[in-house]
């Protein structure tokens, strides 16, 4: 016999195999032992149907029905990412039976009796060849989503749709629904419906998701909704349990102590705002306390506006009092941007807080009146938590063809503040893989690294890296041999975006923080957390503290570290030192490229 397992991180073309064996598969059945990987297989196997334990294997039919995959535990090493296994079965120079797998490995919550993750295969296809002088083999994999149409029965009965059924368990705990049809006319009201509480199976993986929830009477659809999110897949706690096979999800936000102990939010100090009046006039006021930071904003709009767009830009951190080419600087279909916000985040965080503030419009075009926003709270803008606590400058411009008619600036600062409880965005998801769905963003951020200088004090470590480039991603091997150890180090992290001027002003980030820590809790920084995830799968990240040895860590692909969408296509230099007490034990700079890829399926956003 012979078993090889390829592993595909992300570019699409499978490398040389992480495991290639041929074992003799006669003393395999009698000692399944002699192999690990393949003695995984035929554990699960032997619990589906009857496999001999010797040889030689007698002619007859050996079934094997309902294998679960999900019952293959493999080793915590394994990367999740795509994979192809080969095995072969062969009798001297002949193949009697050559099968390839398709799938993806996953980490999934362990059951109630067994703590922690487990790793296990998801199959998608598979080829079998056999050799018809020897055998006759056939096979079919069940993996299926549902997509699910039902009528009123299921009121009566909930069980009738699993899916729905989750939901329905939750909105009956905040309100009444009615358990019949007709349903009467009055106010149902659900009040802070839990999503934590809706467990979904186990095996839905951290993707993004599209939910569609239309109800009907006749032909006509009375109520219909799309819900946007992706799933996250959390530790179980006293206060949110678990039950085997379930992850814990939501629509909603979830307290969670500890996760991030500081937010980024924008202070505004100043403004200033010019106005067409023949389409609108405009009042901004800026309160501003030790405490609070907020807005008031009045737009009397004197006639319909339709077809518009919005300029939005955004320039950060110039230390040298000079602005430089800004961090952000995009203009868009504002019409489209009222239907669906999605499509610009950070205006979409801006969007989301002044609407809970006022009558803003849902389309266009909009109709002449007054607009009031008041008290609109600096505080509840969560910028992403690596953004640097500097100065900025904001531009909103609206126009209407080549006529621009609003352009505010907003001056002030990015502060970072200390959360006293910290909220996560936990969202229910349908596997991308399970049901079509188009993608709404259909690009990606990735660096591509170009160039790395190391510099190490030789009397703790020596270390080397190797680039490899393609189109669409890099591939960083990087080896670390300590010869000594590290005792309480601390990190030090800066990063320069988009230098258009071609000179390095204030970096976008500079933080120095405990290793020890981060290695405990990478959450602790976003953008070390982004490549500690990729560098883990390539390699053995020690704990601390940290011993002598050799750290391999081969084909970090860049192409998996997904930045944030809004970051902009420019060049960087990511500064990292690694010191103990007053001396810089590891210094490296990486010189590179921000670029923006479009997903395919081997290129997951």
């Amino acid at each position: 016999s012979r078993i090889a397992l390829l592993f595909d991180i992300g570019k699409g073309a499978f490398q040389a195999p992480l495991n290639n064996r041929t074992f003799s598969f006669c003393k395999f059945i009698g000692n399944p032992n002699v192999n690990r990987l393949a003695q995984i297989f035929h554990r699960e196997l032997k619990r589906a149907g009857y496999i001999p334990n010797r040889c030689p294997i007698p002619p007859g039919v050996y079934t094997f029905r309902g294998v679960r995959a999900s019952a293959m535990r493999l080793q915590p090493f394994f990367p999740e990412a795509d994979f192809i296994l080969d095995f072969t079965i062969g009798v001297g120079e002949v193949h009697t039976y050559d099968s390839r797998w398709h799938g993806s490995v996953r980490k999934m919550q362990c059951s109630k009796t067994t703590s922690g993750f487990i790793v296990v295969p998801f199959l998608t296809k598979t080829t079998v060849t056999v050799d018809m002088k020897y055998m006759i083999a056939s096979g079919s994999l069940n993996n299926s989503a549902r997509i699910s149409t039902f009528t009123t029965k299921f009121l009566g009965n909930p069980n009738t749709h699993r899916l729905a059924q989750i939901f329905h368990r939750e909105m009956r705990r905040t309100g009444y629904i009615p358990n019949k049809c007709p349903i009467p006319p009055a106010l149902y009201a659900y009040r802070g419906v839990r999503v934590s509480a809706m467990r979904l199976p186990a095996f839905f993986p951290e993707a993004d998701f599209i939910l569609d929830i239309t109800i009907g009477e006749g032909k006509e659809n009375t109520y219909d909704s799309r819900w946007f999110g992706a799933i996250k897949r959390l530790q179980c706690t006293k206060t949110a349990r678990c039950s085997f096979p379930c992850l814990l999800l939501g629509m909603a936000l979830i307290s969670v102590s500890g996760l991030r102990p500081y937010k980024t939010i924008p202070v505004v100090k100043n403004l200033t705002t010019q106005v067409n009046l023949k389409y609108l006039n405009a009042t901004l006021v800026v309160h501003n306390t030790p405490t609070v930071n907020k807005v008031d904003m009045l737009l009397d709009v004197q006639r319909p506006l339709a077809n518009l767009w919005m300029n939005f830009v955004l320039w950060i951190d110039i230390a040298s009092a000079s602005l430089q080419a800004p961090l952000q600087n995009h203009t868009y279909d504002f019409c489209e941007f009222l239907k669906n916000p999605n499509v610009h985040r950070l205006s979409q965080i801006i969007h989301r807080e002044v609407s809970r503030n006022g009558n803003m419009p849902p389309n266009c075009p909009i109709l002449t009146g007054l607009y009031a926003f008041y008290g609109i709270q600096t505080g509840a803008l969560r910028f992403p938590a690596f953004f640097p606590a500097v100065n900025y400058v904001l531009r909103v411009a609206l126009a209407t063809g080549n006529e621009v008619f609003y352009d505010g600036r907003f001056y002030g600062t990015f502060k970072r503040i200390k959360c006293t409880r910290v909220w996560i965005i936990v969202l229910f998801s349908l596997s991308c893989k399970n049901i079509s769905v188009s993608c709404r963003n259909a690009l990606k951020v990735i660096p591509i690294v170009t160039s790395v200088r190391l510099q190490d004090n030789l009397k703790y470590l020596n270390s080397s890296a190797i680039i490899r480039n393609t189109p669409m991603e890099s591939r960083v091997d990087l080896v670390i041999t300590l010869t000594r150890p590290l005792p309480d180090p601390w990190m030090n992290f800066v990063v320069w975006v988009d230098l258009g001027s071609g000179t390095l002003q204030a970096p976008l980030q500079n933080t120095t923080f405990e290793f020890c820590e981060f290695l405990k809790n990478p959450g602790l920084h976003r953008i070390g957390q982004i490549l500690h995830r990729e560098v883990k799968r390539h390699g053995n990240i020690p704990g601390c503290p940290i011993g002598p040895g050799l750290y391999k860590y081969g084909g970090i692909s860049t192409a998996a570290m997904r930045l944030p969408g809004f970051v902009p296509v420019a060049r960087y230099i990511m500064h990292v030192f690694l010191g103990v007490g007053k001396e810089i034990v590891y210094d490296s700079r990486w010189h590179g490229t921000l670029k923006r890829v479009k997903c395919t399926g081997s290129t997951r956003c």
